[in-house]
C-alpha cells in the first residue's frame, strides 16, 4: 500500500487489479484514495484481457491455485511477488514436511512466472534451492516517522494511557501456530511479575485465551501499533517462520529492543547482541533475555538505538520501493 505511490518517482505508473469480493472493497478505496488505479474483474480470462496491453504483470495471491490458473493466462512478462514465509522451523520433522509441501505446490505453481520476488535475501536463496533460479531478493521497509523513539515525556503519557505499570512485552501477531504464542505462555509463567501484551487475532485465539496465565492480555486488531511501540518495553518475538518480518522493523524503527528467534528472517535483520537478542525461542532463554532487559535499561537502550539506525540505513519505504523499481526496471 504504501510503496506503490512510491514507484512513480521511479518511472512507472502501477495499477492493482481485483476480484469482486466485498472483502476487498477498502483495500480499493484506500488504494483509490493513494492515486493508484484499481479495477475489478470476474474471471482469470478477464482479468488476462485487462492486463495483456500492461508493460508488465505481477501476481501476488494466497491461494497455489490462483497461481496455476492464473499465470500461463497472463502475457509476459509476468512476475510473482511473495511475501509467504515459505520455511516452517516446526520441530518432530515438520520442517520437512512443509518443505515438500510447499514444494509441490507454489514453488511448482512459480516455475511459470519470469521472475519471483520476495522480500528477503534468505528467501531468494531458498527458492533457488528448489529450483527456481529466477527469484531475486528484496527488502521491506517501514516510514521511520510513523515508527519512531518516544520522548521521555511522550513515553509517560503513553505508558499511564495504556496503564503499563510494569515491565510490559509486547507481541503483535497474527495468533496462529507459525508464530509460537506457546513459547510466550510458558515464557510469562516463569516471570509473574512482568506484563504480556498480545496484539492480533487468528485461528488460536480461543485456546490461548483458556491456556494464558493471568499476566498475558489479548487485546486484539489494534490501529495504534505505533505508540503501543514507543510505551513497551521489548518486542518478544518468538516466531517460527518469517519471512522478513514489518513487526520487527517497526520496533526496530521505534527503538524498542527486540528479543526473537534464531532463524534466517530474524538474523537477517537482528544482530545478535548489536542490534537485538536472538536465541533458541524456548521459555527458560526468552525469560533470561528478558530479565537481562529488565534488569540492565542500558542493555535495551543501546540496542534499540542500534536497531533504529540499522532501519535508516537499510529499511526506510524509500530505500524499499528504489529496491523494487529496480528490479521491475530489468523486466522492462
Amino acid at each position: 500500500m504504501e510503496t506503490l505511490p512510491r514507484l512513480r518517482a521511479a518511472g512507472l505508473e502501477p495499477s492493482v487489479y481485483f476480484p469482486p469480493h466485498p472483502g476487498l472493497d477498502a483495500f480499493t478505496a484506500r488504494f483509490s484514495e493513494a492515486g493508484i488505479r484499481v479495477e475489478r474483474y470476474a474471471d482469470w480470462e478477464e482479468l488476462a484481457h485487462q492486463t495483456a496491453a500492461l508493460d508488465l504483470r505481477i501476481v501476488q495471491a494466497g491461494n497455489p491455485q490462483t497461481y496455476t490458473a492464473l499465470l500461463p493466462r497472463l502475457t509476459r512478462p509476468r512476475l510473482v511477488l511473495s511475501h509467504d514465509q515459505m520455511r516452517f522451523f516446526y520441530p518432530l520433522g515438520l520442517e520437512a514436511l512443509y518443505r515438500a509441501l510447499f514444494a509441490l505446490s507454489k514453488a511448482r505453481a512459480w516455475r511459470a512466472a519470469d521472475g519471483v520476488l520476495t522480500v528477503s535475501s534468505w528467501a531468494a536463496e531458498f527458492l533457488h534451492s528448489l529450483g527456481l533460479s529466477q527469484a531475486v531478493g528484496l527488502f521491506n521497509g517501514v516510514d521511520p516517522q510513523r515508527f519512531r523513539p518516544a520522548t521521555p515525556a511522550e513515553r509517560v503519557q503513553l505508558r499511564a494511557t495504556f496503564g503499563f505499570n510494569r515491565f510490559t512485552v509486547l507481541y503483535p501477531a497474527r495468533l496462529s501456530p507459525e508464530k509460537n504464542h506457546w513459547a510466550l505462555l510458558g515464557t510469562a509463567r516463569r516471570t509473574p511479575e512482568y506484563r504480556y501484551v498480545l496484539v492480533g487475532e487468528g485461528e488460536l485465539t480461543g485456546l490461548l485465551r483458556r491456556l494464558a496465565p493471568g499476566n498475558v492480555e489479548f487485546w486484539g486488531r489494534r490501529t495504534d501499533l505505533p505508540q503501543l511501540y514507543r510505551a513497551a518495553d521489548t518486542l518478544l518475538q518468538p516466531t517460527l517462520a518469517e519471512n522478513q518480518s514489518l513487526a520487527t522493523l517497526e520496533a526496530m524503527a521505534s527503538g524498542l529492543p527486540v528479543v526473537t528467534s534464531l532463524i534466517p528472517a530474524q538474523l537477517e535483520l537482528i544482530t545478535p547482541e548489536v542490534t537485538g537478542l536472538a536465541l533458541r525461542p524456548v521459555p527458560a532463554l526468552l525469560a533470561q533475555a528478558l530479565r537481562r532487559l529488565e534488569q540492565t535499561p542500558t542493555l535495551g537502550q543501546r540496542l534499540g538505538q542500534a536497531a533504529r539506525e540499522h532501519v535508516l540505513k537499510h529499511h526506510t519505504l524509500e530505500a524499499s520501493a528504489q529496491r523494487l523499481a529496480q528490479a521491475l526496471w530489468h523486466y522492462l
